[in-house]
This record gives C-alpha cells, structure tokens and sequence, in this order.
C-alpha cells in the first residue's frame, strides 16, 4: 500500500525515501513486505503520504480483506489498533 499511495503523491521511491529522511533500500524493503517497520517510521511515511492514520489503516484494511492469510490479518489489524493509538498520543502530547 506504501507503493501506490507514494505514486499517487508522484514521489519516486529514491524522492520519498530522501524526504522521509530514510535509506531507499529500506523503503523499498518496507514496500514489498520484507521489512518491519517501526511506528516512528510508520508515522514519519503516513505524515509524508499527508494522510490521516485513520485513513492509511483502512486502505490496508480493505486490501487484507481481500487476503485469505487471515491470520496474518488478525495480527495486522491489532498491530493497526495500537499505532494509530500510539500516534495520536504522541499528537495530542505536541
């Protein structure tokens, strides 16, 4: 989802990687589903995508729906829940 929402924002993926202050090769591992990713990192893409978490986790959200791993979905929608908790405390706290 990191791929198609830095496309539509017309960043290369060397241009995002730069404005995200992040190496290409990670973002590129983060783009392909070969890298976790930490919340910091997670919340620095999201406010370079200038989304809303809400809005980021929902797209995913539909995408896994269309999965059959869905274990692999009942562990990414918790991991969701708690980012967009963690970044919304760290919001309210700036």
């Amino acid at each position: 989802m990191v791929r198609e929402f830095r496309k539509a924002q017309g960043f290369s993926q060397e241009s995002f990687a730069y404005y995200c202050s992040l190496d290409r090769s990670y973002m590129g591992g983060v783009e392909r589903g070969e890298r976790n990713i930490t919340l910091a990192n997670m919340e620095i893409i999201i406010i370079a995508l200038q989304l809303k978490p809400s809005e980021f986790f929902a797209a995913l959200d539909g995408y896994f729906a269309n999965q059959e791993a869905h274990g692999q979905v009942i562990q990414f929608k918790h991991f969701a829940d708690r980012a967009q908790v963690h970044i919304r405390q760290r919001n309210q706290s700036n």
